[in-house]
């Protein structure tokens, strides 16, 4: 395969037209199905990488352009919870950072679900809203498996001005079928393919630029400058394009290459190194330093168990690490045969010795453990490897009923390796492999394994599947549909309980509805859950007389099992009231109707529009029903209305509401801080109430107020402040309603006390008071001298117009004082305790 000039040229697409910003993701697949392999026997995923890798390298530095990476399936196996949310935008459309790009690549281990749609979604919110131009290219190997709506994706980028390219990598005639009108498609098969079909999924961003660029390599012997007899040659990772490096000095050696991905071949007198990772960048300082030393001691691998199995986990122990070994080291799993720089599922370690965990790969060929070191400069080398196995396939079969009843729970009695992410599937039998519908995990399970079937009567396959998507065991059953029966009176008035009897094989999620005659299957409205074999249950009356159907309903899938038809009948609606009332006053309403839940009573102006409503009395309470009418007059309308038919008016009467009459006798002034005697004819109706505020004071303002309802006289608390007010009888209806107002004056507050003039201590002495007399008005007895909010002894005055105050134990003088609600003094008198 020959991609050295697609290679070349990939990278400069994007960006020597742009001439405003550009912004393109890149989206990469790491399902777990890209370790399959192509027909050239590379997996999809290290084809995938290297044509990236290479892509990437090949990108100029323009600041006009910014390239970003999500990719998705990596974090979470396909059957786990969160596969099909498993999208993650790894690295933003920040500029160019192209390490980290092709880093990110070469380190993305392949593992999950498809979720594409949802990846396309959140890639349109990873773009800002501007005039840039934006491009998403999608490498895939299969398609949607979530469930997603490709298509609302599409209308997403369209709205938001995205160009989407899609490319996929050997994808069968269904999986290709799946992008029609999504985008622009292409399948590829071979690695020179994917690397064309990414060169012209970028024509529309940017014309093709070819360059070559200088590369230099330093070969050190214990970090110091190799001495000569060396040489060393570049070769592409794609198609094994060979570029020997010309010597320029001392251990230096030099050429200029195409960009793009390689190894490098060392030939020295101790033998053939390899150095893998090399990324060959444009507009960058391609530098390399490979430390050719003889290493006398190799990393020693060894692993447990000695017959690793398919899909399990092997424990890797180390030891005999160089101390000249720096950089990242990791342990990884690949092919016997692979090249240096191929890597599978791997760990990070640290220390000179030391053990991790790896999952096998569930490939039937030699294998073996890798101990590879990260340099400096990005490149990598092999410094240990383990002897080679060959992973193990342990057995697993499935058993189960030849027959049951469809959405029953099926026992599934079960042999096999057990791993981690293994689980057991039901599906219908013409389910591609690799898919899955109600699964169970078997790891750490016991067999029997129990799983819900789906309540669809067919011919299904119970398959034991392994994390990586194979199908280790298989056996078909049928599922027939259980009996359902249904029963109900033919008819019934609208609004009126239904009381319905059924019998079914009791599944979780069946349900019972009524639904007009013609509606689409898998229509509800209300309902109850009918997951026991026999039952009773009641439903309500549609409250539209017509011809309907009781359905005995599958939640799992919409379809109804069985059907009742029922006649639903019409009823009179009525109102009988009196034809005018006084404002704000209580009403007792006849009425006959449904009494459908959320049918009530209401009383509105005569000109609302129907749906309207004010305070309310659901017909549940019965007839006749009490309602509030508003406190201002006018002419209104009692209506019948119905919460389940959208607040229809189902009848009406008309509703004359007269002022009430009402009248206040009080004195014209009193004493600001008193009490005010009301003498009050009016409707005292529940929420009616007396209250003194300023003249110029707002409609709903209120101070302290007393309800009316408590009968004559109203006492209410008058203001501490002198002035002109008005008493105002009021309602709490909306808000406060102001039904009458007739004004006050309220004069200085004062206040006289006759008291003796001396007194003997620990005695009392008589005073006789005057004064306004507020509810928290009271005499204190005090220290003269004293501030007026300290006392010895206080009293409330109340009605008592004479009491007697306790005179203190200790000799002196004091005063009697008379304060306000707010401690003002409105007089004092002397007293001399002797």
């Amino acid at each position: 395969m020959n991609l050295s000039r697609t290679m070349l040229t990939l990278g400069f697409l994007l960006a020597a037209q742009a001439s405003a910003e550009t912004r393109v993701e890149l989206i990469l697949d790491a399902s777990g199905s890209m370790y399959n392999k192509l027909a050239d026997g590379q997996t999809r995923i290290s084809v995938a990488r290297d044509v990236l890798s290479g892509f990437i390298a090949s990108l100029p530095e323009d600041p006009e352009l910014n390239v970003g990476l999500r990719i998705y399936g990596a974090k979470t196996m396909a059957v786990a919870p969160g596969s099909c949310e498993d999208s993650e935008l790894v690295l933003p459309m920040e500029g160019l950072n192209r390490k980290s790009l092709q880093d990110t690549v070469r380190k993305t281990t392949p593992k999950g679900a498809t979720p594409i749609a949802y990846s396309l979604l959140k890639a349109a919110e990873d773009f800002p809203n501007d005039a840039s131009k934006k491009m998403v290219v999608l490498v895939t190997d299969g398609q949607e498996s979530c469930g997603g709506d490709l298509k609302a994706a599409m209308e997403l980028f369209k709205s938001r001005g995205i160009d989407l390219k899609v490319i996929g990598i050997d994808l069968d005639a269904r999986a290709q079928r799946s992008f029609e009108g999504i985008g622009s498609f292409q399948n590829t098969t071979t690695a020179n393919q994917l690397a064309s079909a990414l060169g012209n999924a970028v024509q529309q961003v940017a014309k093709p630029v070819q360059q070559t660029v200088p590369v230099e390599v330093q070969l050190t012997v214990n970090g110091q400058p190799a001495p000569a007899g060396n040489t060393v040659t570049l070769i592409r990772s794609l198609n094994g394009e060979k570029h020997p490096l010309l010597q320029n000095g001392e251990g230096l050696y030099a050429q200029d290459v195409p960009v793009g991905n390689y190894s490098a071949q060392v030939n020295t007198s101790t033998g053939v190194k390899t150095f893998t990772g090399i990324s060959v960048n444009a507009a960058s300082e391609n530098r390399f330093t490979f430390e050719v030393g003889e290493v006398k001691n190799l990393v020693q691998l060894s692993f447990t168990p000695q017959a690793p199995v398919m899909g399990g986990s092997a424990k890797v122990l180390f030891k005999n690490v160089p101390e000249e070994a720096t950089g990242d080291a990791y342990i990884t799993v690949v092919a016997a045969d692979a090249s240096d720089n191929e890597y599978g599922n791997y760990e990070y370690v640290q220390g000179k010795e030391g053990q991790t965990e790896l999952r096998v790969p569930e490939i039937p060929q030699p294998m073996q453990f890798r101990y590879v070191l990260t340099l400096p400069d990005g490149t990598v080398q092999v410094l240990g490897r383990s002897a080679t196995f060959t992973p193990r396939e342990v057995p697993a079969t499935v058993k189960v009923p030849a027959e049951i009843t469809a959405g029953d729970v099926v026992k599934v009695v079960w042999t096999g390796p057990g791993n981690l992410d293994d689980y057991i599937t039901v599906v219908t039998q013409d389910t591609p492999d690799g898919n899955y519908d109600a699964y169970a995990y078997t790891q750490n399970a016991q067999s029997p394994l129990e799983i819900r079937t789906r309540p669809v009567a067919g011919t299904y396959e119970v398959r034991y599947m392994s994390g990586a998507g194979r199908v280790l065991a298989r056996q078909t059953f049928k599922a027939t549909l259980g009996k359902y029966s249904l029963g109900a009176p033919q008819k019934m008035g609208v609004g009126k309980e239904i009381k319905i009897s059924w019998k079914g094989p009791g599944q979780p999620g069946d349900y019972v509805t009524i639904v007009p005659r013609d509606a689409p299957e898998g229509t509800y409205t209300q309902y109850f859950y009918a997951d026991k074999p026999e039952g009773t249950g009641t439903l309500i009356a549609p409250q539209v007389a017509g011809e309907y159907q009781i359905r005995f309903n599958s939640e799992a899938t919409g379809q109804a099992f069985t059907v009742l038809n029922i006649t639903i009948e019409g009823t009179d609606y009525s109102i009988t009231a009196p034809a005018s009332v006084v404002a704000g006053s209580t009403i007792s309403v006849q009425w006959k109707g449904a009494d459908a839940p959320g049918d009530y009573l209401t009383i509105v102006p005569r000109t609302a529009q129907d749906g309207t409503y004010l305070q309310y009395s659901y017909t549940s309470s019965g007839t006749p029903l009490n309602l509030q009418v508003p406190v201002t007059p006018g002419d209104y309308e009692i209506r019948y209305q119905s919460e389940g038919l959208g607040n229809a008016v189902l009848a009406r009467v008309p509703l004359k509401v007269a002022a009430a009459s009402i009248s206040l006798k009080y004195p014209g002034s009193v004493m600001a801080g008193s009490i005010l005697r009301v003498t009050v004819q009016g409707p005292n109706n529940d929420g009616d109430y007396l209250t003194i505020v300023p003249k110029d004071a707002p409609d709903g303002t209120f101070t302290s107020y007393i309800y009316t309802s408590g009968g004559n006289p109203v006492m209410v608390p008058a203001p501490a402040d002198p002035g002109t007010y008005e008493v105002r009888y009021m309602s709490e209806a909306n808000g406060g309603t102001v039904l009458f107002r007739q004004p006050l004056t309220l004069t200085a507050a004062k206040a006289t006390i006759q008291a003796p003039a001396s007194g003997k201590v620990s005695t009392s002495v008589r005073i006789t008071w005057s004064g306004p007399g507020g509810p928290n008005d009271r005499i204190v007895l005090a220290r003269k001298g004293s501030d007026a909010g300290e006392w010895i002894y206080e009293y409330g005055v109340g009605d008592a117009l004479q009491f007697d105050v306790s005179l203190p134990d200790e000799a002196g003088d004091y005063e009697i004082r008379y304060l306000t609600e707010n401690n003002t003094m409105l007089v004092k008198v002397p007293v001399k305790v002797q």
